[in-house]
């Protein structure tokens, strides 16, 4: 082939190469503002403000509760602080409940909040519908927008339509609006009269105020605690001073559980971007210096001004419009794969996360930013008259000195960004792991529950329970297929209730306490260590028994077997109870978390008087056991416990696997999220030094057939190359490794759990990095390593080692 030829084939290189910086910038970006995106959708949607109009002046009032961000005020103590000074009005809600609703021949398990009077006037929520004032505020709800839409078709005329609530007919008043949400997902909104709980020394509500303009919190919780002490109101039992009352912001309240996690994840973004930006940078100086002598061509004739600067506009126009093309619709992919790993727990709003406006804006935003600010730091050496000195002065060179240093220095820093994301991942990964390996203490297969209400209006007494968990696992024990069944408010995974027990040394510990019926424990699956699990045989004249887990005898009483449990409630009858029975732990707080003392005790030795007080705060559970217990679907279910107890409805179906998997949740949700932002700035990391290294290669390759003719091999050269590129990407990984240690020793949050770094950790980060930078660095330096000396040397195109090739090699 002709050097006509050669010159034609090179310059449809070179165009091919120029259109190739398009895509290639635009999908650098693109990742970077997917990972921004999609961690801003998370922080718009989990640390918005509550969508409660008067949410900045309302505060949360009572005692701590086991989490410390949030409060916790008992009937009596709520009654006896009364409006304090400061505040213009209160309210008072419980935690949310299972409720059979029906309307007409439909009907359904739903979740509702007692709330009384002022809790929606104090929040400042009003219906989306006119309310009729003509119904009484203690006989009328308010439906959820969801639910209103899907369960009562949307009808506008809602209001005043009779729906039954555990039997009981209750008058629609409104709607809420569709963003309500306060603490967890209801359906309907019930009226609560503190009537009768005005002596409930049982700190089950959530109390709230708004404050006047220039009232401060603090100054609200010293009245608080004042009026509390001058009421003299009884004393908890096993304590010896009246709780102490506080007050916290309610936006503080409602995003605390999320805000550490969150942020944590957003500052990952920001280094993901950050990467993003050091490679965008490196491929526009790349850009710059393939365009000298263009440059400088058009400052030789006189271009002055913006027109040597005009292509480095157009390329940050379509690069940032080109990522955000790809960089949206990514994002919008990783928020939906994100949605189900988020915890109820976390959600401010009942509005699904999403990308809106605001976000979709500020992506743009970062779009032009990012490519600006790549576009200048890419061109600090590249401006066009330092690229003419240089051009005359050196007969042509670039300025490849500076060049290959910035070059350097960008892929310390992204690869250093990256090292530090992937520890995360790593660390979060191996906790994960860990969490997985922790026995739960039962059996997941072939098993699983549905939830029941059997409500005090139509069960009114603990023997309409027991008749009916007796006549329910009947039937179900009829079903082919199940060997166990049984009824149970507590399962293996979960939150529990806490009641309080007299430990041997006399003092009172709030212990977590399941009442089970016969059959509930094997149904469940729980491995029992010694002793027997509840009998048909235990009823309420028959000697009071218990089963513990291991928790209990390791931290309360070593006895085990024949020991006594001695309750210290003030609802009822206290007699002891003695532990027939000793179980695994089931780590109900999940498996990151060590097991809590338990207490099984059977329905009917339960005392009526306490059991009438609980039953308002703790679910209950129908669980079956057996290989017809994964055929028996919701209908059949349904159908099982209308037909023997008409009053109740069942919720929806779950398997025991799914409760085993929920135990390892949180840990999931964190490494997967770690893992998908590290694996982004690795993808990052892996381009930007790709695309260094193929550079330095095409600038090395005068020296590459220097070495060559002098003898060395392609081995020796392919050697050489690699452990350049490699010595390139090890400083940041070393610099990497550091900081991520040091961070991980300085910040230090529980409700981070990033796991451990550890010498393990460090180790696989670092061998994954070599491993990444091997392969980033290997493709260009096999294609030099296989170039002919001759053809460099003579600055003609390189050709494969072995080619047929001879034209313009000397003979």
């Amino acid at each position: 082939m002709s050097s006509s030829g050669h010159r034609q084939i090179g310059a449809r290189r070179g165009r091919w190469r120029g259109l190739g910086f398009l895509p290639l910038s635009s999908l650098t970006l693109a990742i970077g503002l997917a990972a921004l995106t999609s961690a801003l959708a998370m922080v718009e949607s989990l640390l918005r403000a509550p969508p409660f109009p008067h949410h900045a002046s309302i505060v949360v009032y009572g005692e701590e509760d086991r989490d410390p961000a949030s409060r916790a005020a008992s009937p009596l103590l709520y009654d006896a602080i009364g409006l304090p000074p400061g505040v213009v009005s209160r309210g008072a809600a419980q935690v949310a409940e299972s409720v059979n609703v029906r309307s007409g021949e439909r009907e359904r398990l739903a979740r509702a909040q007692r709330v009384d009077a002022g809790f929606l006037p104090t929040l400042g929520v009003t219906s989306i519908l006119p309310e009729d004032p003509s119904i009484a505020f203690d006989r009328g709800i308010m439906l959820s927008y969801t639910f209103w839409r899907h369960w009562m078709g949307g009808d506008p005329r809602v209001v005043g339509r009779r729906v039954a609530i555990n039997g009981v007919a209750m008058t629609v008043r409104g709607v809420l609006p569709a963003d309500y949400r306060f603490f967890s997902d209801i359906d309907v909104l019930t009226p609560l009269s503190l009537t009768g709980l005005s002596g409930d020394d049982a700190a089950n509500l959530v109390a709230i105020a708004r404050l006047a303009p220039g009232t401060s919190a603090d100054r609200v919780a010293r009245w608080i605690q004042a009026r509390l002490v001058a009421s003299r109101v009884p004393l908890r039992p096993g304590c010896q001073c009246l709780p102490v009352y506080a007050t916290t912001p309610l936006d503080l309240v409602l995003t605390s559980k999320a805000k550490p996690v969150v942020l944590l994840f957003f500052c990952c973004s920001l280094l993901v971007l950050a990467v993003a930006g050091v490679n965008l940078s490196n491929l526009m100086l790349t850009r710059a210096l393939r365009r000298t002598q263009e440059t400088c061509l058009v400052i030789a004739f006189g271009g002055r001004g913006w027109q040597p600067r005009l292509p480095r506009v157009l390329d940050v126009i379509m690069t940032s419009a080109g990522a955000l093309m790809i960089g949206l619709p990514l994002a919008h992919v990783m928020v939906v794969a994100v949605r189900p790993l988020v915890p109820a727990s976390w959600l401010a709003s009942a509005l699904p996360i999403e990308l809106d406006g605001r976000t979709c804006a500020a992506a743009a935003l970062a779009s032009v930013a990012v490519t600006v600010s790549a576009a200048l730091l890419g061109s600090v050496h590249t401006s066009p008259d330092t690229l003419l000195r240089m051009q005359l002065a050196s007969g042509g060179a670039s300025p490849a000195g500076l060049a290959q240093r910035a070059r350097r220095l960008m892929v310390l820093v992204q690869t250093a960004l990256a090292t530090v994301l992937l520890v995360l991942g790593v660390a979060m990964v191996a906790q994960w792991w860990r969490a997985v390996q922790v026995p739960l203490g039962f059996q997941a297969d072939a098993a699983g529950f549905v939830e029941i209400s059997p409500d005090a209006t139509q069960f009114p007494v603990l023997d309409d329970v027991i008749h009916a968990d007796a006549v329910i696992r009947a039937a179900a024990l009829g079903l082919p297929g199940i060997d166990a069944a049984g009824m149970t408010t507590l399962l293996p995974i979960g939150a529990g209730l806490f009641m309080p027990f007299l430990k041997p040394a006399g003092d009172t510990s709030y212990l977590q306490y399941g009442m089970v019926s016969p059959g509930a424990m094997e149904a469940m699956g729980i491995t029992r260590v010694a002793g027997r699990s509840m009998e048909v045989g235990d009823r309420a004249a028959t000697p009071a028994v218990a089963v513990v887990n291991q928790a209990y005898l390791d931290q309360i009483d070593s006895h085990g077997l024949g020991g006594w449990v001695k309750p210290a409630s003030l609802r009822g009858t206290n007699r002891p109870i003695r532990i027939v029975g000793v179980v695994a732990d089931a780590r109900s707080a999940g498996a990151e978390h060590a097991a809590v003392p338990t207490v099984y005790v059977p329905f009917a030795q339960v005392d009526p008087d306490i059991y009438a007080f609980i039953r308002r705060f703790v679910p209950t559970f129908f669980v079956s056991r057996g290989p017809g217990s994964t055929a028996a679907d919701d209908a059949t279910l349904r159908k099982l416990v209308r037909g023997v107890v008409p009053g109740l409805v069942t919720g929806t179906r779950r398997s025991f696997r799914q409760l085993a998997a929920q135990a390892t949740a949180q840990a999931r949700r964190n490494a997967s999220l770690a893992v998908m932002f590290a694996g982004m700035a690795l993808s990052l990391a892996v381009i930007g030094l790709y695309a260094v290294q193929s550079l330095e290669v095409a600038r090395g390759r005068r020296e590459i057939a220097l070495r060559d003719a002098l003898g060395a091999t392609p081995l020796d050269l392919l050697g050489h190359l690699l452990s350049r590129g490699l010595g390139m990407a090890m400083p940041g990984v070393a610099v990497g490794l550091v900081v991520a240690v040091v961070l991980g020793r300085v910040v230090v949050h529980p409700a981070l759990e990033r796991g451990v770094i550890d010498v393990g950790v460090v180790a696989a980060v670092a061998l994954l990095m070599i491993a990444a930078a091997l392969a980033a660095v290997a493709l260009p330096s096999l294609h030099a390593a296989a170039v002919r000396p001759a053809t460099i040397l003579r600055g003609e195109l390189m050709s494969p080692r072995g080619s047929r090739h001879r034209e313009g090699i000397p003979r």
